[in-house]
């Protein structure tokens, strides 16, 4: 499968993972071509641990919060959780995030909303430099090539956005409790007792699918 199938999947309403494994299985498909119709428009992006103002260079690091959009529309593969490590031995996307819509601009505005309310801190990623292209005029009128990035961004859509005192804020309390977490635990291993902080505390958000009209 192509990294986008998620967008075939949603124009769509054909679950291609679950068809490439009935027939690995032995089972045929169960949908004939004549059958499949697309509605609608999908758009997929990949959201990278990289520094877009640094070549897009890849980045490691630790995860101190990971909260991944959700609402009508939007659709999130991932198997990222807060405290997990983005470790240099692995392709450095770490989510997909697509949005489904009625149309092209109903699904650009839906996963631009994504994307702005996505949250991943603790290691720079391209979620900014993405959110650049979505917005872009010749983006919106559809008129982007593949020469688009190169010929038409200014260098300000690489930088780093500033971040807001609020999320600044929240990293210092999250590293905060990360910081107490380890003592505690560091505590009970040496005395014998139990953490009240176990690894079932740190749930992994995912959200395989999305509906769309008839699906």
């Amino acid at each position: 499968l192509q990294v986008e199938h998620p967008v075939t999947e949603l124009v769509t309403g054909v679950d291609l993972v679950e068809q490439q494994l009935r027939v690995a299985a032995g089972e045929v498909l169960s949908i004939e071509q004549d059958a499949v119709t697309l509605t609608g428009h999908a758009i997929e992006v990949r959201l990278y641990a990289e520094d877009p103002a640094a070549g897009h260079l890849p980045q490691t690091g630790r995860v101190l919060a990971w909260r991944p959009a959700s609402g009508p529309g939007l659709r999130c593969d991932h198997g990222l959780r807060s405290g997990q490590e983005i470790t240099p031995h692995y392709d450095s996307m770490v989510a997909k995030l697509i949005a489904y819509g009625d149309d092209r601009e109903e699904a650009r505005r839906r996963l631009l909303r994504g994307l702005e309310q996505t949250v991943l801190l603790g290691v720079r990623h391209n979620g900014g430099f993405l959110g650049t292209l979505l917005r872009h005029p010749r983006f919106v009128a559809g008129e982007v090539t593949t020469g688009f990035v190169e010929s038409e961004l200014e260098a300000e859509a690489f930088a780093a956005p500033e971040p807001e005192p609020g999320l600044i804020a929240l990293a210092a309390a999250l590293w905060c409790r990360g910081s107490t977490m380890a003592g505690a635990t560091a505590a009970s291993r040496s005395s014998g007792s139990h953490c009240c902080w176990t690894a079932s505390a740190m749930s992994c958000a995912w959200s395989p699918g999305v509906s769309r009209p008839g699906g």
